[in-house]
Parts: C-alpha cells; sequence; structure tokens
C-alpha cells in the first residue's frame, strides 16, 4: 500500500472532495485511524500564513514562493507514520499574471518522497464553472480563463512528472497517474492500496455512435443508441471487474468529454453568452458507472458562459488536448482493453474507429499489450478481422504481435488480471 500519496490537479478540479471520498472508502479497507488527508493551501499555505487567500494571489511571484516555503515547512514538522494523503496545487492560476509555479518539486521529493502521484483532472467547462462559483463575482478572489485553465492543467501533470523524475534519480521507484475525477471511488482506492495497480485503458469508438445517435434517420438512430447501450455495458461489466479486484483500475477516455463544448464554443463565438447543456451534449456519467459514487462532488446540468468568446478562444487548445491526453492514458497503462473498433457509421462505410487505431498504434509502440473484443453484430463485413488476422506461418504482423482477439468481453478482463 502507499503511505505516502501527492495529489495535484488545477484549481476547480474540486480535488480534497475526491481525496475525502477516497479516505471514506479506505475505511471500508480497515484504514479508518491511520489515513490522514491534508489540504495543504488550507491547512499550511493560508491560515498559518497570515495571508488570506486574495492577498496571496496578489502578491508577486518572489513573495509567494517566500510564503510556500514556510507554510511547507510547518507542513514537514507534522509528518508521522501512517498514510498520509497530500492535495496541494503544483500551479497558481490568477487572470491578471495567468499560470506560475507555486511548488517546490524539490522540497516535496526530499521532504515527503511521494511513491505515488495522483494528478486529478476534470472537464475544464466544470473546473470554470467552480471557480466562478467560488469567486461570487469577486475580481480579488481570481476567476481564470478557460486558457489558463488548461494551461494549468498541462503544467500541473508535468510537475508530476517532475517529481517522479527526481525520486527516480534519487533510487527511488514511484508511478504518476493521471485520473479524472468523473471515475468511480474504487479507482482512487485501488491506486492507493495496491503498489502495482493494474491500470487498464478502454478503448472504444466515441464519435461514430454520437453521430449515430444525432442522425436524423430513425433507423440510423437506433443503430447509435444500440452501440451507446453496448459500451455503456462495457463499462459496467469494466466496473464489476473493479470493485472484485482491488489491484484493478479502469481508466475511461468518456470521463473527459470537451469536444461537445468546443463545438458549442465555436457555434456561439459572437454571443455575449451562450447556455451550456451539458446534460444533453455530454456521455452521461451515470450511463457508464450506474450508481456507482463518483470521486467528483456535484456539477451542474447547464453552465451559462459568459462572455462566449472566452470559450470560443480555447476551441482549438481543447481539441488538442483529446490527442495527447488519451495518448498519455494508453502510455500510463497495464493494457488497453479494447471494445469493437469497428461499428457502424453514418457514411455506412465499415471501416476501423481512427481515434480507436491511433490508440491502438500508441500502445504497441509503447509496449502496452493491447486486448480486443469486436462485437460480431457491430462488424457483419469483418473489418476488423481483416485488419487483425489470425497468425500465418511466420506468426503475427510485427506491428500486431501485442495485440489479442479474446471471444467475448469477460475473457478480455480475465485475460488481463491473468497477465504477469
Amino acid at each position: 500500500m502507499h503511505t505516502r500519496v501527492l495529489f495535484l490537479g488545477s484549481t476547480g478540479t474540486d480535488k480534497m472532495t475526491a481525496v475525502k471520498k477516497c479516505v471514506r472508502h479506505l475505511a471500508q479497507y480497515g484504514h479508518k485511524s491511520d489515513v490522514r488527508p491534508v489540504d495543504f493551501e488550507r491547512e499550511y499555505l493560508f491560515s498559518r500564513s497570515g495571508s488570506t487567500i486574495q492577498s496571496f494571489l496578489a502578491k508577486p511571484a518572489l513573495e509567494q514562493a517566500e510564503i510556500w516555503k514556510h507554510g511547507w515547512d510547518n507542513f514537514v514538522k507534522t509528518l508521522s507514520n501512517g498514510i498520509v494523503l497530500l492535495a496541494l496545487h503544483g500551479t497558481i492560476v490568477r487572470d491578471d499574471f495567468g499560470v506560475r509555479i507555486a511548488m517546490d518539486t524539490g522540497a516535496v521529493v526530499r521532504d515527503f518522497r511521494p511513491s505515488l502521484v495522483v494528478t486529478l483532472i476534470d472537464d475544464v467547462y466544470t473546473c470554470w464553472w467552480r471557480t466562478e462559483q467560488r469567486a461570487s463575482g469577486e475580481l480579488s478572489r481570481g476567476r481564470p480563463t478557460f486558457e489558463q485553465l488548461l494551461m494549468a492543467r498541462r503544467v500541473e501533470a508535468i510537475l508530476g512528472d517532475e517529481v517522479i523524475r527526481q525520486l527516480r534519480a534519487a533510487d527511488q521507484d514511484a508511478r504518476h497517474v493521471m485520473l479524472s475525477i468523473q471515475h468511480p471511488v474504487t479507482a482512487l482506492t485501488h491506486l492507493v492500496l495496491s503498489e502495482n495497480a493494474k491500470v487498464v485503458y478502454l478503448s472504444f469508438p466515441i464519435t461514430a455512435p454520437v453521430e449515430l445517435s444525432e442522425s436524423k434517420v430513425a433507423k440510423m438512430r437506433d443503430q447509435g443508441q444500440r452501440v451507446r447501450s453496448a459500451i455503456n455495458e462495457f463499462h459496467t461489466l469494466a466496473l464489476d471487474f473493479q470493485q472484485r479486484y482491488t489491484e484493478l483500475v479502469v481508466v475511461s477516455p468518456l470521463t473527459i468529454e470537451e469536444i461537445p463544448f468546443a463545438d458549442a464554443a465555436l457555434k456561439n463565438a459572437k454571443k455575449n453568452e451562450f447556455q451550456f447543456d451539458v446534460r444533453k451534449h455530454r456521455w452521461p456519467i451515470s450511463d457508464l458507472w450506474g450508481s456507482a459514487e463518483i470521486l467528483s462532488g456535484s456539477c451542474p446540468s447547464s453552465i451559462p458562459i459568459r462572455p462566449a468568446s472566452s470559450a470560443a478562444l480555447v476551441e482549438g487548445l481543447l481539441r488538442t488536448d483529446v490527442g495527447w491526453r488519451d495518448y498519455r492514458l494508453v502510455e500510463q497503462s497495464y493494457a488497453v482493453a479494447c471494445f469493437s473498433p469497428v461499428v457502424p457509421r453514418v457514411d455506412g462505410d465499415w471501416r476501423l474507429s481512427r481515434g480507436v487505431e491511433a490508440e491502438l498504434k500508441k500502445a504497441v509502440r509503447a509496449n502496452v499489450p493491447v486486448y480486443v473484443f469486436q462485437e460480431p453484430r457491430f462488424d457483419p463485413k469483418k473489418a476488423w478481422l481483416k485488419r487483425l488476422p489470425s497468425p500465418g506461418a511466420m506468426g503475427h504482423d510485427p506491428d500486431r504481435f501485442s495485440m489479442e482477439n479474446k471471444s467475448s468481453t469477460e475473457e478480455l478482463f480475465e485475460s488481463i488480471l491473468r497477465r504477469s
């Protein structure tokens, strides 16, 4: 079990809600009195430094660094045995200066020495809504833009990597995992409980079933709903395996879904304000995980975006983030569980999803094994088998060597659990 865990994540990510839920769940595994959650900024950076959030944010960078060091030194004095879950901001974000690095990575490595770093992320529009709610219209409290929140999210992940680099340079084994707070609590709990947790990335088509379900043709809409239902069932099965095996952590790309927001931002760019209907445009989290408790707190079903131009400015950044984020999730994984890489499409073509194909290629290059179940009813022309045929006399094609077809989703996850 990890006894020193560092949680990073940009402002608005709701880290402490996730950490507190993890603490409550760890109690079910006998860790009730030996787990200490720490909200570094609230407990040490502000309350013991004589600064308020507002005054701290307004200070020059060097003064902020001095205050941070003072708060960190006070925290280090309180460290003792037991499990410490430390949540802090690697970055400071404010609309008038942008993104600054707050954390002294050297001090964190030297004094805290985490064996697990978790960078928590969430949809940028939800993070923006949380920061706006906290500010209540007061500029002095800091109201970061969409662009600053996206930059902070990227930098937090980089800082997590830097902590791991320094730890390994000091001959300490450690791992860094990026995780959306729209995952079930068990995902984070299992990361903490198991030092060698098997992180499994769920790969499946997203664009094609969405386009089908939004078609004006009833037959296509029905097809789209069948595919979406099958993808939801795939998540339900993955969650069931996760709940049964504490060494398993399943990660879904649908826990971050920002392309619909990018589309809405571009469409409404010239308006003063637009309403982003999360419930209408986002793949419902409850469809993926059912009644399972997730790490996030409550989120609005609709968000007023004002000014609309602030969202339109980051439309390109949002689309760029999809690629690097999903590739990163693949690279950090023990294995990829791929469901039905071929599904019906609006244009009637039977081909491998481009997004899935890119993820599978990334997995092969990163030596991450891939286990695939192709739903037969979604691939009547056997397009997938033509891409991954049975091995010939010379064995598998080298590019496909780390991919295996499975006859069911159950067999897919059982194979991953058996792998050593």
